[in-house]
């Protein structure tokens, strides 16, 4: 693993550190924005963003939206890319990935002046998968305090699997034929239910904010009511807000909107500090 080969910068509110290197891969980078509090006595919690874009695209630039937002209410902004389809790299694969990123800040908290004792995580259709997934399923050298998923993948029992047959054998490494899929006798392979959020949750996993549009055609919106079912059956503290109006873009319902962004700046400020 490689280090940090700039130099912090002066500590400047929304001052970006771009392309921190947290692995030896071309896609293991990292940007960094801190909040002007941040220094040696007054460390900054940490919110890591997760881009989407199918597994296979996005960049960690997609959140930088929530950078200036992030860096006000006092928490550092850590957004990451990682290895994709077109890298040869599998769901697990991409999991590590994060599981790296988060050791890299952890091992280098006091350079970056990180509170680093938990973190929350937020992702976005395919990178919400992902932060869903690492919040349910892997043992974090740092607590996942809380997780927000917006359009996020969760059950692939769930999803639109015909029309996106080769993405999902590719994450998931799997050869399942169009012929297999529908047939009446088909059993869903182990690594789709091991890939699928779902399948991880427990009385353990973190308060969960859910984020879905009623007319999503890419991640059918049970996806999140089976989550949002399952984290009531564990006693997970959770929220669903629905996007009536919305596909998977949560464009066209301004009142979900604001709703969704108050609960997140709740969940952050209520779980996070």
């Amino acid at each position: 693993m490689t280090g940090c080969k700039e130099k912090l910068p002066p500590n400047e509110e929304g001052t970006p550190m771009q392309d921190v290197e947290y692995g030896t891969h071309p896609r293991q980078k990292m940007d960094i924005s801190l909040p002007s509090t941040a220094d040696d006595r007054h460390k900054a919690p940490v919110i890591l963003c997760i881009h989407g874009g199918s597994w296979s695209g996005g960049d960690k630039t997609d959140f930088e939206y929530l950078k200036t937002t992030v860096n006000k209410v006092n928490c550092a902004y850590v957004s990451i890319n990682y290895r994709l389809l077109p890298d040869n790299a599998n769901f697990l694969d991409m999991q590590e990935d994060i599981h790296t990123a988060v050791a890299f800040l952890k091992a280098h908290s006091d350079r970056y002046h990180l509170k680093i004792d938990k973190l929350a995580i937020i992702g976005s259709s395919a990178g919400a998968h992902l932060a869903l997934l690492y919040a349910y399923a892997v043992q974090s050298s740092i607590k996942v305090a809380c997780v927000a998923s917006q359009s996020g993948p969760a059950d692939f029992r769930e999803m639109n699997v015909s029309s996106n047959l080769a993405l999902v054998n590719r994450l998931c490494n799997t050869q399942v034929t169009s012929a297999q899929l529908a047939s009446p006798d088909f059993s869903f392979p182990d690594a789709w239910l091991s890939a699928s959020p779902v399948e991880h949750v427990s009385s353990a996993s973190p308060p969960t904010l859910l984020a879905h549009g009623v007319k999503d055609e890419l991640v059918p919106y049970s996806n999140a009511v089976n989550l949002n079912d399952k984290l009531e059956k564990f006693g997970v503290t959770h929220q669903l807000i629905t996007f009536p109006n919305s596909g998977h873009e949560l464009s066209k319902d301004a009142d979900a909107s604001k709703e969704y962004q108050q609960a997140l700046a709740d969940y952050l400020m209520l779980y996070l500090f």
